[in-house]
């Protein structure tokens, strides 16, 4: 019998999901195509612009949403700090062509910003930072409605 646990779940059997937010459907596939290659995670939609990237982060109730910040109307830093108000344990990954945008990115709430040169040969590492700091971890739904992460501790 294979100990492995199934493509698309972590060591603990537990899927992440993730939502990808670009206003470019190519970057946006591209993206979502990096995340799926990584154990563990499973990226549930793509939203195309800010706007529909928060409905779709709480529809989803995603564990994980990686955004582009430039973006028209809602970009991604409002959509960081909105996020970050509204579903306060969701791991948020910013990442923009231009890495001055990082200091801004983390001041709105990301945890995490990469910069889109580097997100082939970043993303994967920076998820399993993000792993191991508690950071990210799926989120299981309490039975007052709370929502609470199965790896991160209380407190």
């Amino acid at each position: 019998m294979d100990d492995q646990p199934p493509t698309g779940q972590g060591a603990r059997g537990e899927l992440i999901t993730a939502l990808v937010v670009d206003d470019n459907p190519y970057l946006a596939n591209l993206m979502t195509e990096l995340l799926g290659k990584l154990a563990g995670i499973h990226a549930v939609a793509i939203a195309i612009g800010g706007e529909s990237g928060l409905d779709l982060a709480t529809t989803y109730n995603v564990d994980l949403v990686l955004t582009d910040i430039d973006m028209p109307g809602t970009n991604g830093l409002r959509l960081a700090s909105l996020l970050r108000e509204r579903l306060p344990n969701i791991c948020i990954i910013v990442t923009s062509g231009d890495a001055c945008w990082e200091k801004a990115a983390l001041a709105s709430g990301a945890d995490s910003f990469i910069s889109k040169p580097d997100l082939v040969d970043r993303l994967a590492g920076e998820v399993e930072r993000l792993r191991q700091k508690g950071v990210l971890a799926r989120r299981t739904k309490g039975v007052d409605g709370d929502h609470k992460l199965s790896n991160r501790p209380e407190g």
